[in-house]
């Protein structure tokens, strides 16, 4: 920002009203959900002076203005090899102390300046994806996600984004301000390097490499136990009951003993080949022992 003719510090209170540039850069963004950034941003305690400044230099982005005169208060810029901000505004304590007296938390205020350091610190690359851990189990989805920026450190919307990875190509979703996401499934067990690529039209806006792992072990092997809610569910649909406990299952069933009485008939047409082939057998054994004078 260029020094105003008239250096002046104006007293009052104001929360800084962000510009387009500073709802989706990472360093002032609060919360992934928009709603949420916004809301946490307007119930910040009002700021209560800033400084007299005058128009942004060339190839700086205002993050926010005064909301009464529209003068920038906070901005970044690209100066060599480094990034500047500068914030032309006092009394950022209260964003902390503050908010310990309204029942909040200083959240909002250790995730904006920790954050601004860690991003001010980071060397830009252009692209900034990788996945959400570098170890993953069996069957467990892989996600990527993060942003694209140019040689100004702004997201970049609009991007070709793809990853390469075990001789596949694979496009991300765009999710608005510069940030890009895929979900991976059924990468088998093993190190899988992998490649990601940008570019917008013509220009190549940089790449990101790494490696991740997938270990054998599958998501079954972490939770060996049931999931009640599945369990219960289809016990439901497919007319049945669903327990917690073995107390529970004998207290259902009946145990108390029960006789039952059946009958079964047996009739033959022909009585006499019944007794017949059982008298034969027992005449023949008979006449045997008698003969050897067993009898």
């Amino acid at each position: 920002i260029k020094p105003s003719p008239e250096p002046l510090l104006y007293e009052g209170r104001f929360v800084p009203e962000r510009t387009r540039s500073g709802r989706v850069h990472p360093a002032l963004v609060l919360s992934d959900d928009p709603r949420e950034d916004e809301e946490i941003w307007s119930g910040l305690p009002p700021l209560l002076a800033w400084n007299l400044t005058g128009p942004p230099r060339e190839g700086a982005q205002v993050w926010a203005v005064h909301p009464g005169t529209g003068r920038p208060v906070m901005a970044f810029r690209t100066y060599g090899g480094g990034k500047v901000v500068a914030f032309a505004c006092a009394t950022f304590w209260r964003w902390d102390l503050m908010m310990w007296g309204t029942g909040g938390t200083n959240a909002a205020f250790s995730r904006l300046f920790c954050g601004l350091i860690r991003w001010l610190s980071k060397r830009s690359l252009g692209v900034e994806i990788a996945p959400e851990s570098s170890v993953y189990k069996s069957g467990e989805p892989v996600v990527f996600s993060g942003r694209v920026y140019d040689r100004f450190s702004r997201p970049v919307e609009g991007a070709t984004v793809l990853l390469r990875i075990d001789g596949r190509s694979l496009p991300f979703k765009e999710e608005g301000s510069g940030k890009y996401s895929l979900t991976l499934r059924g990468l088998p067990p093993g190190e899988h390097p992998f490649v990601v690529l940008a570019r917008k039209g013509r220009k190549d806006l940089g790449k990101a490499e790494g490696s991740l792992l997938v270990e054998p072990f599958s998501l079954e092997d972490m939770r060996p136990e049931g999931d009640g809610r599945v369990l219960a569910r289809i016990a439901e649909v497919s007319g049945g009951r669903y327990f917690t406990d073995v107390d529970s299952l004998l207290s259902y069933i009946n145990l108390e003993g029960r006789y039952v009485e059946r009958t079964y008939k047996l009739g033959f047409r022909r009585g006499w080949e019944l007794l017949l082939a059982a008298v034969v057998p027992l005449l023949a054994e008979w006449g045997i022992r008698r003969r050897k004078g067993m009898l």
